[in-house]
């Protein structure tokens, strides 16, 4: 994304392939995106993540999850931590400063 206002565009838009832009899931197409395809991706990506970061020995009390957007992965996060707080910023209805 370029910027702010064409990540918007595309949160409007399709929100899932804005996340996941995988060739032939957006919007229109066959193929699109379903909620469960999307978050079964979720599920594989923390799983590698995960992996990962018990390396440095991950204490699993409580996760900032910064820009969590559809909750791909917050889900998951859940499972694993005790506390999650996941954020994102949501700009309804606001126009862009120019």
């Amino acid at each position: 994304m370029k910027s702010n206002i064409e990540w918007e565009k595309w949160g409007e838009r399709d929100p899932l392939y804005a996340v996941a832009a995988w060739p032939g899931k957006e919007k229109g197409n066959k193929n699109t995106w379903t909620d469960d395809e999307f978050y079964e991706l979720g599920a594989s990506d923390w799983e590698d993540f995960l992996r990962h970061w018990r390396h440095y020995r991950l204490r699993p009390a409580h996760c900032l999850e910064i820009g969590c957007g559809a909750g791909r992965i917050t889900k998951q996060m859940s499972q694993t931590f005790e506390r999650v707080t996941a954020t994102t910023i949501i700009t309804l209805g606001r126009k862009p400063h120019r």
